[in-house]
């Protein structure tokens, strides 16, 4: 059997999801292929999305990982969310039993088992994440299932709102999310860092500002300097030093990118549409590397 899998997203032009997947199937002994499935966002965008699904719904597709900025878009188009895309409300992985389409989120869990190899989730502490979409909704849901008090800094504000509003509204049990999240403009956002600097643990940056072709962006000043017990971890992972990480680090404060978050949601996604489980080796990640700093040159 030949597995075909899938991205949807825009734009699609630096994805490294086909030459992970790829590496993926080799170390299983599987055949199978990865395409980029480029859907810009227009008034035919919903049609298009139908339409992908539709085949792979009739099992010409085995899986779809799904990018910016289709993470929400998606969502009617299935037929079914499990617990995490509904919790999070954002899908990265659709995944079929039978005809019926399923959407899950491996964003939470790729980014938990990356960050927690770097630092104590259990003690918690503040974070600000900088962004609103589909992967600021994993991060943000993921720290909040471990206790962490999470803000919000947005561009628009009202985005920032609407997951503060989308997380109070969950079933959270033992959660008392409305009173562990603040959302913020993305201005006000770093106003409050300055004043609870001594509260603060983690900045992430889920925005797509240095990623590449906006190499030079960051949503951080250059001048901004937090006490170097402050993390910063940014979802960029090519390049892999953004400009966020360079002000971070030589300021002193101990910085990641996101590869190892990209790598575990894909393990993850490739194990929802196989069954194979995918461990995350250094010799993996350095083959990844090595790809990225060869698309540089």
């Amino acid at each position: 059997m030949a597995y075909r899998f899938g991205l949807l997203g825009y734009p699609l032009t630096y994805s490294l999801s086909p030459f992970i997947h790829q590496i993926f199937l080799e170390s299983c002994g599987l055949q199978g292929s990865y395409e980029l499935i480029p859907i810009a966002v227009d008034s035919q965008a919903g049609a298009r999305l139908q339409s992908v699904l539709q085949k792979m719904r009739r099992g010409v597709y085995d899986g779809f990982n799904v990018t910016i900025p289709h993470k929400q878009m998606v969502q009617p188009w299935l037929d079914v969310l499990d617990e995490k895309a509904r919790a999070v409300g954002a899908v990265n992985t659709i995944y079929r039993s039978g005809e019926v389409l399923i959407g899950t989120n491996t964003d939470v869990e790729g980014f938990l088992f990356d960050i927690g190899q770097k630092l104590s989730l259990t003690e918690g502490g503040i974070v600000l994440i900088l962004g609103a979409g589909g992967a600021a909704r994993a991060v943000a849901w993921g720290l909040l299932s471990n206790g962490w008090q999470v803000w919000i800094a947005a561009r628009r504000v009202e985005q920032a709102e609407q997951i503060l509003r989308h997380f109070s509204g969950q079933d959270t049990n033992r959660m008392d999310v409305s009173s562990r999240m603040r959302a913020f403009s993305l201005q006000d956002g770093l106003d409050a860092i300055v004043k609870e600097a001594a509260n603060l643990r983690m900045v992430v940056n889920a925005t797509p500002l240095g990623t590449k072709g906006l190499e030079e962006g960051s949503p951080l000043p250059p001048n901004l300097q937090l006490p170097k017990s402050v993390f910063f971890y940014d979802l960029v992972y090519n390049p892999p030093e953004t400009a966020f990480l360079r002000s971070a680090r030589e300021h002193g404060n101990r910085a990641w990118n996101g590869l190892g978050m990209l790598l575990w949601q894909a393990a993850l996604a490739f194990e929802c549409w196989t069954g194979a489980k995918v461990s995350i080796t250094p010799e993996i990640e350095a083959k990844l590397t090595s790809r990225i700093r060869t698309n540089e040159d």
